[in-house]
């Protein structure tokens, strides 16, 4: 049998995202088995590219299984398996059997460290058919894994910045006593706001 392996409809496109940032979907993968028999999935291998070096900028790799396939993860949707980035690759171990003939979506999830740097770029990649390892379940023997139209499977680029600016609002030291407004008098000043930015 052969289990056939392709990006998901809803894999992110590329986006600028704050370093800290978890539960990031970088990518989802759809698998679908060949006809006659249901297979198990044991292991997705999760490939770097980019500028970043990844076992610095990302804390934690997760994947789910996309139930709805929208390419988010949803309440109610599972969690595959973990990993943690060992030089430029991640070897999720997993144990989920798929429906034969059945389009099934997972999707890659990054958990950020905010070590990274801004300006340096992440993607998950499937990068080869060796890398996604399936075995029947009435056979017991191993798949062949095509990719769709062909390895390597690469989401979308992740930018790495720095959280935004952000900037308070208080009352000033010296907020101007109150005072009645008449129709011919100057308009009265209400409030001394203080502004103080932060994250710059």
């Amino acid at each position: 049998g052969t289990l056939v392996a392709s990006l998901g409809p809803n894999t992110p496109a590329g986006a600028g995202v704050v370093k800290t940032a978890t539960g990031r979907v970088v990518t989802q993968v759809q698998l679908q088995p060949s006809l006659g028999e249901n297979v198990t999935v044991t292991q997705v291998l999760v490939t770097h590219v980019g500028t970043a070096t990844p076992a610095t900028a990302v804390q934690m790799v997760r994947l789910y299984e996309d139930l709805n396939g929208n390419g988010a993860v949803n309440a109610g949707e599972p969690q595959l398996g973990t990993a943690t980035f060992s030089g430029t690759t991640a070897t999720i171990t997993l144990n989920r059997t798929l429906n034969a003939a059945v389009v099934h979506q997972l999707v890659v999830v990054y958990d950020l460290s905010g070590n990274g740097t801004a300006g340096q770029t992440l993607a998950a990649r499937v990068a080869a058919a060796t890398d996604v390892t399936a075995t029947g379940v009435t056979s017991g023997l191993t798949l062949t894994v095509v990719g769709l139209p062909s390895f390597p499977l690469t989401g979308g680029t992740i930018t790495l910045i720095d959280a935004p600016p952000t900037q308070t609002v208080t009352a000033g030291a010296q907020p101007p006593a109150a005072a009645t407004e008449t129709g011919s008098a100057p308009r009265e000043e209400v409030s001394q706001p203080d502004l103080t930015a932060s994250g710059e």
